[in-house]
């Protein structure tokens, strides 16, 4: 069977629905607090299985809200803002914002990982179908009526196993690095939080009775001192690069809620640190590649930082820089705020021996990320080959 007999189905037609979520009121705050069900917003689609999620919502905040419950591998789109068209497959039943298109698919008519890609190798053209000017806006309707071509369901299931096979080698490398940044974060606190950084003898200095000093953010180590945060860094801002305007190319292009976009031209062309300054402040990323820091963010170089830029990153970290918000409207976060903070700052002994630990974890972490690059540069190959028909996979090659 060719491509041009593959069947051509709108999603309505292999979908047991298509629905959109919602919002309960923030006026509620118990609405947010202990919930029991978890609760997507748009900026958590990012193309890849979700397994959790930033806010869970309660059974009342869910009955008294148009949001709904979607079950586990339900797919879900962007339907407006800055993540228009992204997508996300629940591994857990979900309930979403009204941002959210989510398609429960049909097993009997198709398979949801098929789909799933076959939305990924559409997504120029679902997103030239959004109508209004300010945004770019979809709505369940056009999603619903919206036209694929599907081969029958051995087939697709062959296709979606093969791209699969990529994304869950993609994902394991993720899962592997945020364990790793999480165990550079643990020894951080462990050290300059718990005062447990090893003595002379190899021993935790706290519990192993060293000497501690009064300091105006408490008793601190002997040898210690308390400093401002301005003293060993200095933020820079990014520049205006409105979506319309960008190139397309490799550079990735970072807001204060993390890459949102490629561009030809950078920016920063050596590692950053990256922080949220407007909307999601206090995020803080570090980039080693070329990158362009929109207006929304600040960012670092190690030439703006007096420590080493994988330390410095640690503390901004550390410091939960989201709760110094400022600004009414629109969060924001000011930088003369941030350089006022106090810090407790080691002996440069200290601080060498943990950037040591840093480097051989980080190391690790630079390495999975160029096999994802790998990785997904050989799926993103593929994946017009095999959803176009190019490519036919046999369907007795896979069990």
């Amino acid at each position: 069977m060719s491509c041009r007999e593959w069947n051509e189905v709108k999603l309505r037609d292999i979908c047991t629905k298509i629905i959109s979520g919602g919002t309960p009121s923030r006026k509620v705050p118990s609405y947010f607090v202990n919930g029991t069900y978890r609760w997507v917003k748009t900026q958590e689609l990012k193309d890849c299985n979700i397994y959790e999620t930033e806010e869970w919502i309660t059974e009342d905040g869910l009955h008294n809200s148009s949001a709904k419950i979607c079950p586990i591998n339900t797919i879900s789109m962007a339907m407006y803002g800055a993540t228009v068209g992204k997508l996300g497959i629940f591994k857990n039943e979900c309930a979403t914002n009204q941002a959210c298109c989510n398609m429960i698919v049909n097993p009997s008519f198709a398979n949801y990982r098929f789909i799933f890609y076959k939305l990924l190798y559409h997504r120029g053209s679902i997103i030239r179908l959004a109508n209004g000017a300010a945004q770019q806006n979809l709505n369940v309707g056009i999603i619903s009526n919206y036209k694929i071509k599907c081969p029958f369901l051995p087939e697709q299931k062959v296709i979606a196993a093969t791209l699969s096979c990529l994304d869950d080698m993609i994902e394991l490398n993720n899962r592997n690095n945020q364990v790793l940044e999480e165990m550079a974060q643990a020894i951080f606190k462990h050290w300059f939080v718990d005062f447990e950084f090893p003595n002379q003898d190899g021993q935790p200095y706290k519990s192993s009775g060293g000497a501690m000093a009064d300091s105006e953010l408490g008793k601190i180590p002997e040898g210690w001192r308390v400093g401002v945060l301005g003293n060993v860094l200095t933020l820079n801002y990014g520049k205006a690069l409105p979506a319309k305007k960008r190139i397309n190319g490799q550079i990735r292009v970072y807001s204060s809620a993390g890459i949102t976009g490629f561009h030809n031209q950078a920016l920063v062309n050596e590692p950053s640190i990256i922080v949220g300054r407007k909307g999601t402040i206090g995020t803080v990323y570090y980039s080693t590649e070329p990158s362009f820091c929109i207006d929304t963010a600040y960012y670092a170089t190690q030439k703006d930082s007096q420590y080493p830029l994988l330390l410095m990153y640690q503390i901004l970290k550390e410091l939960k820089l989201n709760q110094y918000n400022e600004d009414s409207a629109v969060p924001g976060l000011n930088r003369n705020t941030v350089y006022d903070i106090r810090i407790i700052i080691p002996p440069d002994a200290i601080l060498n021996q943990y950037n040591e630990i840093l480097i051989s974890i980080y190391s690790l972490i630079f390495d999975n990320t160029l096999r994802n690059q790998t990785l997904t540069a050989t799926r993103d190959t593929l994946l017009p080959k095999l959803m176009s028909g190019e490519i036919r996979v046999p369907v007795e090659e896979v069990v």
